[in-house]
């Protein structure tokens, strides 16, 4: 046997040697399959609750949405289909007026406390489209002969909606004249009394 013969078989042994010291053994394979198997089970348990998480997420908004919509029919019905309470109406005002005048002209002298006005609403509301109003008004606390005041009936008419912006009233009502005419309540004129203009040259509570 030559020197270079026995060189390549010396290599050759000594290179098997190392790759059978650096080869895992059964044991070592076997401990790194089930590493591998616990990781896949693992990330298959993680895909799952995911999975699982994810549906329940898309029932949740199918619910929410299913709500949305019959909470919106609810309202549409409501607005559809409201009515009040009652088709009766009562209502009212009154105005207490108080007078402290010092004029040269005693006529106009006035040192007094008046309840002006008493007024009592009533009214009924047929359908959505006929109602009924009324108005009761006693004057100055006093009514009859020699009374400073007096008892009327200032309005009483139907009011028929033809369209949303048409309607059709027939009965007593008061007329679309001047600025106070129609709302001639205390809170639409400064003062204490309606100003002359409103009051005697255009009068008010005209019907």
């Amino acid at each position: 046997m030559t020197f270079r013969m026995t060189t390549l078989i010396a290599t050759l042994v000594i290179g098997a040697t190392v790759q059978a010291e650096q080869a895992p053994t059964i044991e070592e394979l076997w401990a790194i399959v089930q590493q591998q198997q616990a990781r896949i089970q693992e990330l298959e348990r993680r895909a799952e609750d995911a999975e699982q998480k994810l549906v329940m997420a898309s029932d949740r908004a199918a619910a929410t949405e299913a709500q949305v919509e019959a909470t919106g029919d609810f309202v549409e019905t409501l607005a559809t289909n409201a009515r009040p309470v009652s088709d009766q109406r009562i209502g009212g005002y009154g105005e207490l007026h108080y007078n402290n005048l010092d004029a040269t002209d005693s006529d106009r002298d006035l040192d007094e406390i008046d309840f002006h006005r008493f007024v009592l609403f009533f009214g009924h509301e047929f359908s959505e489209k006929t109602r009924f109003f009324s108005e009761l008004e006693i004057e100055h606390s006093l009514a009859g002969d020699g009374k400073p005041g007096e008892v009327e009936l200032e309005q009483a008419y139907i009011d028929h909606s033809l369209s949303e912006t048409l309607s059709a009233q027939a009965g007593l009502f008061l007329l679309p004249v001047g600025i106070l005419n129609e709302t001639h309540e205390p809170t639409t004129f400064y003062g204490v009394e309606r100003n002359d203009v409103e009051n005697v040259i255009i009068p008010t509570t005209w019907w």
